[in-house]
Order: structure tokens, then sequence, then C-alpha cells
């Protein structure tokens, strides 16, 4: 990043170097979710996990660097604690959403 040491120049706008993840709705989440995102550089995409770590559906492929994305979760999820994980150039974004079985 160009600058004096420890301080960017005022002329130089910052660098986006870490995806983004901006918005997800609804939360608590009943079988799909919407996500809004950025990220810096592509490839990237979009991994769910649940409390334990387990990956809860295959990858979903990031195709912009910036938009919306909608998750559909897999029948039979139960209700709990799950978490949105982007990824792009190695680096991640995160944001926990509740999932809500039963729910209207």
């Amino acid at each position: 990043m160009p600058g004096t040491p420890g301080s960017a120049n005022p002329g130089w706008q910052p660098i986006l170097m870490r995806p983004v993840i901006d918005g997800l709705r609804p939360n608590p989440v009943t079988g799909t979710f919407t996500l809004d995102y950025m990220v810096p550089c592509l490839p990237a995409d979009l991994l769910v996990y649940d409390l334990a770590g387990r990956m809860i559906r295959p990858p979903s492929s990031i195709t912009g660097y910036a938009g919306s994305v909608s998750v559909e979760l897999p029948e039979g999820l139960p209700s709990g604690i799950y978490f949105a994980v982007l990824r792009s150039t190695g680096v991640t974004a995160t944001a926990g959403f509740v999932v809500l079985r039963g729910a209207p």
C-alpha cells in the first residue's frame, strides 16, 4: 500500500482486501436466505457450516465482485446456529444465523 510508513497518503483510497458480508436476511431463517456481499478477487465461494464445523451444503460459486446470492438450506436441517462463510483469495468473512424449523 503506498504511503508514509504506518499511514496511507491522503490521495489514496482504501483498497478492499477482504470479502464483506453486508447483510443476511431473513434471520432467523426457515429454509432460504439471501446474502449481500463484496469480494476483492474472483474466484470466490460461499460455504455454510453448522456449529460443529461440518459443511452442510455444497459450496456456491460467487460470480461477481458484488451482489446478492440466495441460498437454499437442505431439507431436514434441524433448528440451530449456523455460519455462512464467504471465501476469496484465502481470506474469509463470516455471518452467523439461526435456523428455526416450523416457524412461519
